[in-house]
Parts: C-alpha cells; structure tokens; sequence
C-alpha cells in the first residue's frame, strides 16, 4: 500500500510575505516593514502602505516585461508579475486572519509578516537586477 502526500495550503502570512517581498526589497521600502513590526496595532495603515509600493512594482514589472529583450529575463519578469498580481486576495485573507485573531496573536502574526518579508529571495534580487537595466 502506497501513502499519498497531501499537499497543504502554504501559510497565508507566509504567502502574502512572499509577494510584499518582492515589491519591499526592489523599491528598499523597509522603512514600512520596520514600523510595522514596531507598531503591529497599526496594520490597517501599514499594510495599505505596502500595497502602494506593489502596486508601484507592478507597474515597473509590467513596464519592463514589454522592453525587456532576454528571453531570461521576460520569464523571471512574467514570474514575478504573476506573484505580484496575487496581492489583492492576499491582503483581503490577510486582514481577515488578522481580525479574526486576539490582540496578541495578531502582533505575532504581524510581526512574523514583517521579518518574512524584509527576508531577500532569489527572485527579488533577480528581479532588481532586471529593473536596473532595463
């Protein structure tokens, strides 16, 4: 008899991290990350800061996918648009959890958002280098 893997949801602060990390680390926006983790009581405002710097690189993204001449570079652009474009149903699960949550289970949450989120990856460092030249 086989065992069957199940594969489960990633965490949602795990997920929405990784999208703000992209936009956070290519526009260095870790001025928000910061007093967010300071101040998780005022996530409403914060988080709605970070959507203006995704929104902010998805332009750039978009941007560069329509001059970038490297098939290299188009496929990690198309990626990171991709994860970039899943923000919005992020953030609206996000500030549910959050809602949902008791105060101090909630600056827990926030706090691990934030720390995953000024966390570089290889995408953004690829990413950043793509905006740069392009």
């Amino acid at each position: 008899m086989s065992v069957v893997k199940v594969e489960q949801p990633a965490d949602l602060v795990y997920r929405a991290a990784a999208v703000a990390r992209l936009a956070v680390n290519v526009e260095m926006a870790y001025d928000v990350v910061d007093e967010l983790a300071r101040t998780p009581e005022r996530y409403h405002e914060l988080l709605g800061r970070i959507s203006r710097v995704v929104s902010k690189v998805l332009r750039d993204v978009e941007k560069a996918l329509e001059e970038a001449k490297e098939e290299n570079d188009r496929k990690v652009l198309k990626m990171a648009y991709k994860l970039l474009l899943q923000w919005p149903k992020l953030l609206e699960e996000l500030f549910a959890k959050l809602e949902s949550e008791g105060e101090a289970a909630r600056a827990v949450l926030v706090k691990k958002f934030a720390a995953l989120t000024v966390a570089p990856d290889r995408l953004t460092v690829k990413v950043a280098k793509i905006l740069e030249r392009v």
